[in-house]
C-alpha cells in the first residue's frame, strides 16, 4: 500500500507498550511479514490516545487481511478452501504483531494520525494449523456420525416398540376380537376422553372390515379429543380408502406422517393404500421409507415385495422375501410367496423348493404348490389338505385353501370347489375372498345369478374391491341388464381410471342400449389409456 508523501515520522507518540516490539532476525524462508497502515482524523474533541487506538486498530484489520489473502492462495495451492470467515479468523490467530509506529500527517482541513503495524506470520503455524484444522473437523464428523447413529438407533427403537405394540394387539383380536372390544366399551365408559382407547377400539371394530362404520367413528372421535394423534389419521385412511384412487384419498395417510414423518406404520400404511391404486410407484416409495425407518419391519418387505409384483418385478420381490425369510427362518408363508415368485421367473427348481420347505413348516400351506400346471401337484396338495380337514374340521382356512386349488385352471373341479367355499363361509362368514372365489366359480358354470349375489356381498364387505364392479358387470352384460352393468362399469372406472377393458365393457352395453355416441366415446378413451 503506497503511503502519503507528507508523512513524517513524530517522536512525541511512541509506541503502545502492550505492542511486542521485538523484531524476527531468522532468515527462515518461512517467515512473511506484512504491514498495514491506517489514517484517523484528530478532532477537537478527541484525545491523541483515542485517535491513535482507532487508527491503529484499523491498521491492525488491514494488515490481517493481507495475510487472510495470503492463507487462502496456501490453502487453495494445496487444493483446500475455507469460507471467507474462517480464513480470517486463522489470519488473526497466526499473525504476530511485531511493531506499530504512528506519525502526524499535516494538512490545511486537518490532522491525522497515521499507525503502521508491522506483522509477521510463519508458514509452518499455517501448515500446523491446516492439520489441526482438520484433525478438529474429522472429529468432528466422528461426533456427528456418532450422533446420527444413536439418533437413527432411537427412531428404529420407537418404531420397534411400535409394531410390537401392535402386533400383540392384532393377536389379541384373532384370538378374541369380541371380547377385546367388550373390554375397551367398559374402559371408555370409565375414561371418556382417552383418545388412546377410541383408537385401539377402532383399530378392533377396522378388524376384518367387517365394522367399517363404527371403526370410522372411534377414529374420528380419538382425532376429536387430540387433533395430534398421527396413529388415528392413518388407521382411519387404512379403513376409509382401500386403495389411492385420487389425491385426497391420502389425506389421512400425509396428515399422520406431517405429525410424525419418522413413523415407520404410516409410511407402510399409506404404501398398502398405494398398493391397490394405480399409483404403485409410490408404494414402493413409502414401503422403501419404512423400511429405513425400521430395517426389520416384515410388514414393510411383504407389502413393496407384492408391490413388486404386482410391477412384474419378480427379481426385486424375491431379494425381499430373502429378507423376510432371514428375518422369520420358520415362517411357511414367506417361502410359500417366495417360491410363487421364483415360479414366474421360470426357476422351477427353487420355487419346488420353497413349497416342500414351506409344506415342511407347516403343511397347511401345501396349496401353493397348485401353482404348477402339473396335475398330480395339485392333486399332492389336495391329499394334505383333506388330511388336515379331518383333523382340523373347523378350519376355514384349509377349506379356503382347497376350494382356490379345485377351482385353479389346472384342476377346473368347481361344483368341489364351491362345496369348500360353502363350508369356510358357514364357519367364517366374512371371508371375503372366499366369496370373490366362489363367484368366480357361479361364473364359470353359467349362474349368473348366484355369480351376482356374491360379488354383490364382496362389494358389501369391501366396496374398493374394484375387480369384483368389474365381474358384477359382466355378469349383468350377459344376462342382458345393461343399465346394472354400466353402473358397475362405471364405478370400476371411477375406482380405476386407467383400465382400458371397464371401457370396451361399458361401450359394449351403451351399444346394446343404442347409445352410439356414448359407446364410441367410450371406445375412444379405451384406446387413449
Amino acid at each position: 500500500m503506497n503511503r502519503p508523501e507528507s508523512s513524517k515520522f513524530v517522536p512525541g507518540l511512541p509506541a503502545d507498550d502492550d505492542i511486542d516490539t521485538q523484531t524476527n532476525s531468522s532468515n527462515d524462508n518461512s517467515i512473511k511479514i506484512y504491514d498495514g497502515v491506517a489514517d484517523c482524523p484528530v478532532n477537537d474533541s478527541d484525545t491523541f490516545k483515542n485517535v491513535k487506538i482507532r487508527a491503529k486498530d484499523l491498521a491492525i484489520q488491514k494488515v490481517q487481511q493481507k495475510i487472510a489473502d495470503y492463507v487462502y492462495g496456501f490453502w487453495k495451492d494445496r487444493y483446500l478452501t475455507l469460507p471467507d470467515d474462517e480464513v480470517l479468523s486463522i489470519a488473526s490467530e497466526i499473525c504476530t504483531i511485531t511493531d506499530v509506529k504512528y506519525n502526524f500527517i499535516d494538512s490545511d482541513d486537518n490532522t491525522l494520525i497515521r499507525a503502521t503495524v508491522l506483522a509477521q506470520i510463519d508458514d509452518n503455524d499455517v501448515m500446523n494449523y491446516i492439520i489441526q484444522f482438520f484433525k478438529e473437523r474429522n472429529e468432528l464428523k466422528v461426533q456427528n456420525e456418532t450422533l446420527r447413529k444413536e439418533n437413527e438407533d432411537l427412531k428404529h427403537q420407537m418404531n420397534k416398540t411400535e409394531i410390537e405394540f401392535y402386533d400383540a394387539f392384532y393377536l389379541c383380536l384373532a384370538i378374541d376380537r369380541e371380547g377385546v372390544i367388550n373390554i375397551f366399551n367398559k374402559a371408555i365408559k370409565l375414561k371418556p376422553n382417552c383418545s388412546l382407547l377410541y383408537l385401539l377400539r377402532g383399530i378392533a371394530y377396522g378388524y376384518n372390515y367387517d365394522n367399517k362404520d363404527k371403526a370410522i367413528q372411534d377414529f374420528d372421535k380419538a382425532i376429536e379429543i387430540n387433533p395430534n394423534f398421527a396413529e388415528a389419521y392413518y388407521n382411519r385412511g387404512s379403513v376409509c380408502h382401500y386403495g389411492i384412487q385420487k389425491d385426497s384419498d391420502s389425506q389421512d395417510f400425509d396428515k399422520a406422517i406431517k405429525l410424525n414423518p419418522n413413523s415407520a406404520m404410516a409410511y407402510s400404511f399409506r404404501g398398502n393404500a398405494y398398493l391397490y391404486s394405480v399409483h404403485r410407484e409410490r408404494a414402493i416409495d413409502d414401503f422403501t421409507k419404512a423400511i429405513e425407518l425400521y430395517p426389520d419391519y416384515d410388514n414393510a418387505y411383504n407389502g413393496r415385495a407384492f408391490t413388486y409384483e404386482a410391477l412384474k418385478q419378480y427379481e426385486q420381490a424375491v431379494q425381499d422375501f430373502n429378507k423376510l425369510i432371514e428375518l422369520k427362518p420358520n415362517e411357511a408363508m414367506y417361502y410359500n410367496n417366495r417360491g410363487n415368485f421364483y415360479y414366474y421367473l421360470g426357476q422351477y427348481e427353487q420355487a419346488i423348493q420353497d413349497f416342500n420347505k414351506a409344506i415342511q413348516l407347516e403343511p397347511i400351506h401345501a396349496y401353493l404348490a397348485s401353482k404348477s400346471d402339473e396335475h398330480e401337484k395339485s392333486e399332492q396338495a389336495i391329499k394334505y389338505l383333506d388330511k388336515y380337514i379331518e383333523l382340523n374340521p373347523n378350519n376355514y382356512t384349509a377349506y379356503f385353501i382347497r376350494g382356490s386349488i379345485y377351482s385353479a385352471s389346472n384342476v377346473n373341479q368347481y361344483e368341489k370347489a364351491i362345496q369348500d367355499f360353502n363350508k369356510a363361509i358357514e364357519l367364517y362368514p366374512n371371508l371375503t375372498y372366499a366369496y370373490i372365489i366362489r363367484g368366480n366359480c357361479y361364473k364359470e358354470l353359467d349362474q349368473y345369478e348366484k355369480a351376482i349375489q356374491d360379488y354383490s356381498k364382496v362389494i358389501e364387505l369391501a366396496p374398493d374391491f374394484v375387480d369384483e364392479y368389474d365381474n358384477r358387470g359382466i355378469c349383468y352384460q350377459v344376462l342382458n341388464q345393461y343399465e346394472k352393468a354400466i353402473q358397475d362399469y362405471s364405478k370400476a372406472i371411477e375406482l380405476l381410471p386407467n383400465y382400458l377393458l371397464f371401457y370396451i365393457n361399458r361401450g359394449h352395453c351403451y351399444q346394446a342400449l343404442g347409445d352410439e355416441a356414448k359407446a364410441q366415446a367410450d371406445f375412444a378413451k379405451a384406446k387413449k389409456n
